[in-house]
């Protein structure tokens, strides 16, 4: 790639810092709503998911957001499925976005991961659920980058064509970016050595033209209070990918049963913003299953288009895409984190609304969850840094201590030991 030392530089401008709970915990929508460039949800998607939380007594989180794609999730961009194998880039003027080639993505230095993804999203595209786009750049766009630090511009934005600078792996790259007017909307046409960078993107289904993709949210775990808790809330298991190389949480279920689709359900919150949003930015998506939810359960599969109606997005562009962290089996604890969690409060007129930050955050919030009642599954691969014992109820813990000094205590009564499962008691 081309290399450019230059003055007259844009460079990013530094955002002051949030400060942060020392337990790690940030409580409260509006606190939470200030560290929006840490976890990196829409700031005005936290009311309306407070308000399903509350409404449907749920507890659940949402995993940390790429914050170059925080905008573009706002601006209604549709969103990678679990069909959507490419890795988004958290660099250069392609942040926040897809490349068709990932020696652009966040994979930039890997050549044998950078073979292995470029295939997949060879599939993708193949396969009808993602299309090759030209990058381009509006000015908000190239301003909110150069603000995040994510390139610099030589050049006057607008007025010319110009070049956009970015650093990966110790090494400076040179983008250009050509100027394009059209009814007076000034865009710039993405290139590098003079090819045209392309992304991954869907299809506006309003408008009918093509709109890039970006991330999605992905949930961390989603609770129910322990008088609803039943079988609905067990987890699927599921088949391998297309390329049979490696197991991938994906699975076809089928639509919704009966009247139970994403409408009847999303009538059921009332005020949630945007639940009858039709305009194009609403409906923008791709070619895919509408029920694709990989490893989730029935439970889940009423959240989802819930949740999605909840922020003004359709069944056909969803932001939630999929089942919960808690159930994928290659989850790692540390990457949950900062996550955003809404809990249900009884007696109380809105959720409870917190950002942990690590493992002790979460630990303290979910023994809190566990002590208010809701009941939600903990992924085994995190059991080295979270055994299941850190985060049960007092209550239990109260009731194990008893039981095992019933055990250990003298008892002669039959029906006692019949009743621990235990052929003799311990009388010494």
């Amino acid at each position: 790639m081309q290399t450019k030392q230059t003055a007259n530089v844009i460079a990013p401008r530094v955002s002051a810092a949030v400060q942060v709970a020392d337990d790690g915990i940030v409580r409260g929508i509006d606190a939470v709503m200030q560290c929006s460039e840490e976890h990196g949800l829409v700031r005005g998607h936290l009311g309306p998911l407070a308000e399903l939380a509350q409404k449907r007594n749920l507890a659940f989180g949402i995993r940390p957001v790429n914050p170059f794609s925080t905008r573009l999730i706002e601006l209604g961009h549709p969103t990678k499925g679990l069909d959507i194998k490419g890795k988004s880039a958290d660099w250069g003027p392609m942040a926040g976005l897809i490349p068709v080639q990932q020696k652009y993505s966040k994979l930039a230095g890997s050549p044998d991961r950078i073979e292995v993804s470029n295939k997949e999203v060879e599939g993708c595209i193949e396969e009808g659920y993602a299309k090759s786009l030209p990058l381009t750049l509006g000015i908000d766009r190239l301003e909110e980058l150069i603000k995040k630090g994510a390139i610099r511009v030589v050049g006057a934005v607008g007025h010319e064509d110009i070049q956009i600078l970015s650093a990966m792996n110790g090494q400076e790259h040179v983008f250009e970016g050509k100027l394009t007017v059209a009814n007076g909307v000034v865009d710039y046409a993405i290139l590098h050595e003079k090819v045209p960078v392309q992304v991954l993107g869907g299809i506006d289904t309003a408008a009918k033209t093509p709109a890039t993709m970006t991330a999605d949210y992905d949930v961390l775990f989603l609770g129910v209070s322990l008088q609803d808790f039943d079988n609905r809330d067990n987890a699927r298991s599921s088949p391998v990918n297309r390329t049979k190389e490696k197991p991938l949480i994906r699975q076809f279920f089928g639509k919704l049963a009966g009247a139970r689709d994403a409408v009847a359900l999303a009538t059921e919150i009332s005020g949630a913003t945007g639940a009858n949003d039709h305009s194009p930015r609403a409906t923008r998506g791709i070619a895919t299953s509408p029920h694709d939810h990989g490893v989730s359960s029935a439970r889940m599969d009423e959240f989802i288009p819930l949740a999605n109606f909840a922020v003004g997005r359709s069944d056909e562009n969803r932001v939630i895409q999929h089942g919960a962290d808690t159930h994928n089996p290659y989850s790692v604890l540390a990457d949950n984190f900062p996550s955003v969690i809404f809990a249900a409060q009884r007696d109380q007129a809105s959720a409870k609304v917190v950002m942990i930050k690590n493992r002790d955050a979460a630990i303290k919030v979910f023994t809190e969850l566990k002590v208010d009642h809701f009941q939600f599954s903990v992924n085994k691969n995190w059991a080295a840094e979270m055994p299941p014992e850190s985060i049960r109820r007092p209550s239990f813990n109260q009731a194990v201590a008893v039981f095992e000094s019933v055990i250990e205590s003298p008892i002669s009564s039959p029906r006692l030991s019949k009743l621990f499962g235990v052929a003799k008691l311990k009388s010494d």
